[in-house]
This record gives structure tokens, C-alpha cells and sequence, in this order.
């Protein structure tokens, strides 16, 4: 299980920028999350995605930051990782997960994992480079996008997860050039032991040409949440407002 927060904006920026004064507090979820770091990069309508991920703890780490200062972009995706029993903590198991011009974060335990491998297309296949879930859920997305189209082939790839597997939270944000894709679908009966009855959702707020979303346990006053069960696709537009914000049932 891990923490997610996303950002497109209008304007270069950088994380620290973009949350403000809260900031700390959702580092700080990393005392729990404590098993990676990662942040992917990027700018509207262009292919290069800079990355910059560790399997350790994101608080404590020199690392994280001196990089999430350093980072700039008008989008980017940050996530840390509490590890799904069995999985490794090395760079391959680490998001985000990146191909060409896309880059992943997910937050949930999809099983059996295996039973996707069908569905991927061979080459997405053959190149992953670790064994989780995630991973192979970020290549199933690509898979069903390509020959489908976004709304269409993230509804085609929940529906194929649904079919073959269980899960407690496919909760995951997408970046493209051109698109924020934010997808709120969980479990309410499968919150890891301990934790809140709202630990699955996802909130989001528009501010200063930025839309900004991310998963709870800190402070977000003012945030609205996203319904269960709920697709976004955010138009990397110059202009960031609601009108650039599409929302679909899942």
C-alpha cells in the first residue's frame, strides 16, 4: 500500500511549490510508507520524463530531498511505497514506473498478478523489469490505451483486472504529455489492518492554473474528494481550470 500525489499546472513547478506549507506532512507518511520514494517529471506535449526514485525511506532521505527541490516540470507524479508482502524493496520494485513518454503510480494489491501477464502486450512483456503488481497494471493500461484510446482502454483494462484477479485498491495516476489520468477504484472492506476508514481516498483541488491531487492522512482543507469507482482525465491545457477536468464512471 502507498501514498500518491499528482500535479499538472500551467506554470513550472516543483512539489514543495505546488503543496506549500502541508508539504512536510505528507513526507512525513513515509514513517509508514517507509519502503521507497519516487518522482517522475515532466513538461505538457513533451516525450522526456525525468525521474529520480530510491527504496528507502522518503524522510530520512538526502536524496529525496535534494531531488524533489531539483525536480522542475509543469506535471509530475510523486509516490512512497509501503511494499506488498513478498515483494522486494530495490530500484526495479520502486515507483514510478516509466515507459517512453508515460510514467505510473499505483497504491493497492491486486492477486494473483500473474493472471495479467496475458493481457500485456508481448513486448511490455518481455521488457518489465520487476514483479509487482504495478507494474504489470501500468502495462496492461498501455496495452488497452493504445488500441482503445484513453476512457475506453482504462475502462478495457479494469475490466480485464475485475475478471481475472482480486484486489483492495487499484488506485493509480497516469501522466502523459497531454493527460493527467487519475483513477479512484478500491475495496472498502480490504483498508489494511490499522489503518482509516478513509485510507483509499483520493482528493483533489484546483488553485492557481494547478490541479493537485493526492491520497489522505494529512492535511487537505478544502481538497473535494473523488467518488469510488471514479475515472479523471485532466486536459494539459495552458488554461487549467474545471472545464479541463473530465470525469467518468468506472
Amino acid at each position: 500500500m502507498c501514498r500518491l500525489m499528482a500535479f499538472v499546472s500551467a506554470q513550472t513547478r516543483d512539489f514543495p511549490s505546488v503543496v506549500g506549507e502541508n508539504f512536510s506532512n505528507f513526507v512525513e507518511l513515509s514513517s509508514f510508507h517507509k519502503d521507497g520514494w519516487g518522482i517522475a517529471i515532466n513538461n505538457a506535449h513533451k516525450s522526456q520524463v525525468l525521474i529520480s526514485r530510491a527504496p528507502e525511506r522518503a524522510s530520512t532521505s538526502a536524496a529525496f530531498d535534494e531531488r524533489i527541490h531539483q525536480l522542475h516540470g509543469d506535471g509530475g507524479l510523486l509516490h512512497l511505497r509501503w511494499a506488498t508482502s513478498g515483494l522486494e524493496n530495490c530500484d526495479e520494485n520502486t515507483h514510478p514506473f516509466v515507459h517512453g513518454e508515460f510514467s505510473f503510480i499505483h497504491n493497492g494489491d491486486i492477486r494473483p498478478r500473474e493472471n495479467l501477464d496475458q493481457f500485456i502486450k508481448s513486448e511490455l512483456n518481455e521488457i518489465r523489469s520487476g514483479e509487482t503488481d504495478s507494474e504489470r497494471y501500468f502495462y496492461l493500461l498501455l496495452t488497452e490505451i493504445e488500441k482503445l484510446g484513453i476512457v475506453d482502454g482504462v475502462k478495457s483494462a479494469i475490466a480485464r483486472i475485475a475478471q481475472v484477479c482480486t484486489y483492495s485498491s487499484i488506485n493509480s495516476m497516469l501522466l502523459t504529455p497531454d493527460y493527467l489520468i487519475v483513477i479512484s477504484k478500491f475495496n472498502s472492506d480490504r483498508i489494511p489492518t490499522g489503518q482509516p476508514e478513509d485510507y483509499y481516498q483520493l482528493k483533489y483541488k484546483v488553485e492557481d492554473q494547478t490541479f493537485l491531487i493526492a491520497s489522505s492522512g494529512w492535511k487537505q482543507e478544502g481538497w473535494q474528494p473523488i467518488a469510488n469507482g471514479t475515472l479523471l482525465v485532466v486536459n494539459r491545457d495552458s488554461s487549467l481550470g474545471a472545464q479541463n477536468i473530465e470525469q467518468y464512471l468506472l
